[in-house]
This record gives C-alpha cells, sequence and structure tokens, in this order.
C-alpha cells in the first residue's frame, strides 16, 4: 500500500489539484458497456473490454494500452491518449460521472487534428463515444477475457469441410503454424462440422488458453496448438 501511494504521489507531483483529483477518481478498473458511433450505441459485445487505470497509464490485458494526459480546466474536460501501439496520440473529450466514465475520442491522428467538443458522433465518422461502468469485481488487471486467435474461416459445403481461408498476419494462428487451406477437423477434441459450430468453439476460448487444431494438411492429419491472445481492443483503431 505505501509503495502504491508513493508511485501516485510522484506521478501526480506538478499537476493542479483539479487534475489529481480526475486522475485519482480514474484509478483501478473499468469496463466497457457501450460503443456509440454515427449516432448510435451499441453494447460492448464480450467481456474482453476491462481497462486498468494506474497513475497516468492505461492496462489492456495485462499490457500497457496507452498513457492519459487529462485537462480537467476546460469544457468539456480534455483527454489526450498516447496509444502504446503504433504510438499514436488522440485527442479527446471525457467526463466522470460516479462510477461512469465517458470518452468521446477523434480515432484520427493525421493531419489536423480536431478534439472534439461535445460528445456527440452523428455524421462524424472519426469520432467514438467509449461509455466504461467501474469495474467493482475485485479481479487482478492480468490477461482475461474473450481469446484471440486471428483466423478466418469458410464452409465447403459441397465437402461438409471447414477450412482456413486466412490468418492474420502477426496472430497466434499466424505463429502457431496454421496456414490457409488447412481442414479444421476437431477443435479442442470438438468436432468442427460446420461454420457456425467451428466459429462458437473458436470464440469460448479466454485470453491465454491453448487451443489444439486437428486439422488435415496435404492429406496428413496433425495438432497445432495455439496459445489464444488478447481481443485486440478494436474501438480505437
Amino acid at each position: 500500500m505505501k509503495l502504491a501511494i508513493l508511485f501516485l504521489s510522484f506521478v501526480f507531483a506538478g499537476q493542479s489539484a483539479e487534475t489529481k483529483k480526475d486522475l485519482a477518481l480514474l484509478q483501478g478498473a473499468w469496463k466497457l458497456s457501450t460503443i456509440d458511433e454515427d449516432g448510435t450505441a451499441n453494447e460492448s459485445n464480450a467481456d474482453f473490454a476491462r481497462w486498468i487505470v494506474k497513475g497516468n497509464k492505461v492496462f489492456y490485458g495485462g499490457e500497457e494500452f496507452a498513457e492519459l494526459q487529462a485537462d480537467p480546466s476546460t469544457t468539456p474536460k480534455s483527454l489526450d491518449l498516447r496509444l502504446r501501439k503504433g504510438k499514436r496520440e488522440l485527442e479527446a473529450v471525457y467526463a466522470i460521472e460516479g462510477d461512469v466514465w465517458k470518452i468521446c475520442v477523434n480515432r484520427s491522428a493525421d493531419g489536423v487534428k480536431e478534439r472534439p467538443l461535445d460528445f456527440s458522433t452523428k455524421d462524424k465518422p472519426d469520432r467514438r463515444l467509449l461509455v466504461f461502468n467501474r469495474d467493482k469485481s475485485g479481479k487482478p488487471g492480468g490477461v482475461e477475457g474473450a481469446g484471440f486467435v486471428g483466423i478466418a474461416i469458410r464452409a465447403h459445403k459441397d465437402k461438409d469441410e471447414v477450412s482456413v481461408d486466412s490468418t492474420l498476419e502477426g496472430s497466434p494462428a499466424q505463429k502457431s503454424g496454421l496456414k490457409k487451406g488447412d481442414i479444421l477437423l476437431t477443435v479442442d477434441n470438438k468436432d468442427a462440422t460446420d461454420l457456425p459450430t467451428t466459429v462458437r468453439l473458436v470464440r469460448e476460448a479466454k485470453a491465454g488458453a491453448q487451443i489444439v487444431f486437428r486439422i488435415r494438411r496435404d492429406g496428413k492429419e496433425m495438432d497445432v496448438t495455439v496459445k489464444a491472445g488478447v481481443l485486440p481492443f478494436f474501438p480505437l483503431d
């Protein structure tokens, strides 16, 4: 506890009292509840989207995701998100209402930047409104939630087979050796009989889980084990 207090004191040093207060309110775990795009709010369809705020850093899936720079003196309050991936810096505005944290972000990091002046996304294709609820479950901030394999699959109705159509660059599937054209026979010893069944079996995997794919390649059967990664945080892409 003493180390945590010292850490926060160091991070907040030199900041205004208002900034310190807001950053203190943001500490802990937040679960994404809705994503607003073009004026329409969609519920987050997976348990993967959980941010952990420590000091002025955001962690996702056990790794540093972004650095926060807040300015609560503006109206609405301003927030810069420095994403670790691609070293992108996005401009946003935010509001903290009890256990609800709203962030309206301009996803464009190229050219002339345009910070949102409100929380509207209607007819603004570059904007996303993320609404988080404080997660009081007490779960640690490690790797958790929906897993990510990184394959596209297709069905061959004439042969009652499901095959790998492609693997995403740098994905767990590619790193483990799955290839385009591999026929999927089983997923964790469960028959990959059709496209919906196979998609469901893959989606059931949690981050960090070992998934064993029984495949047929060039007429030979073999097992390929894929360690599921963390589903990428797509709303800011």
